[in-house]
């Protein structure tokens, strides 16, 4: 009877050291902090064609947490925090006001006559419409992991074949390598991306 008692519990010591040596679940919350400078600038150039004037100004260190929620029940959401219109809105604010002191350092005064900065801030920023550069962040649809292979499949889309490469660790998953996203969706460009889960 003890011998037996005595192998059971080495059974469930040898259980619990498997469990905890396991890989953590890829459900839950994971979270990343998106470069989005490059889309801050396209956006602004995009509406009035300020290439040159916008290159003078550090889109650099302008980023927003990006979170991808992988559910149990085989079900995604991909989305921007609730912050980052704002950031974005913010950062818009800040290189127009940078451009056009810059266009007043320049002396365009001089070149073109009574330049008003302050309305052709007013006017990017009216135009530029930030929201649209977070809200082709925002996504949901179904997933299923093969591999190292992670499939996102948008709600009422075909595309069965859209993958990320992974390369899981503790609590980190970085993102190698996006097949079949189209131009324009988040993983099709700034790779790699190392998301960390939050919570359990």
């Amino acid at each position: 009877m003890k011998r037996a008692a005595v192998l059971l519990l080495c059974a469930c010591l040898l259980l619990g050291l498997a469990a905890c040596g396991g890989e953590i679940p890829i459900t839950g919350t994971w979270t990343v902090t998106y470069p989005m400078g490059d889309a801050v600038k396209s956006a602004l150039d995009g509406d009035l064609n300020l290439e040159t004037l916008l290159d003078q100004v550090d889109f650099e260190n302008l980023g927003i947490d990006l979170c991808l929620e992988l559910h149990e029940d085989g079900t995604y959401r991909l989305r921007a925090t609730d912050e980052a219109a704002q950031v974005t809105q913010e950062a818009l604010e800040s290189a127009m006001s940078k451009a056009t002191d810059l266009m007043d350092t320049l002396g365009l005064e001089d070149l073109l006559g009574d330049v008003d900065t302050k309305g052709i801030q007013d006017s990017v920023l009216e135009g530029a419409q930030f929201d649209r550069v977070t809200d082709a962040m925002n996504e949901s649809g179904t997933y299923r992991l093969e591999g190292d292979r992670l499939y996102l499949i948008p709600a009422g889309s075909g595309a069965s074949e859209r993958y990320l490469v992974i390369e899981r660790s503790g609590k980190t998953m970085k993102i190698t390598q996006a097949v079949g996203f189209g131009p324009g969706e988040v993983f099709s460009g700034k790779l790699p991306l190392t998301f960390k889960k939050t919570g359990a």
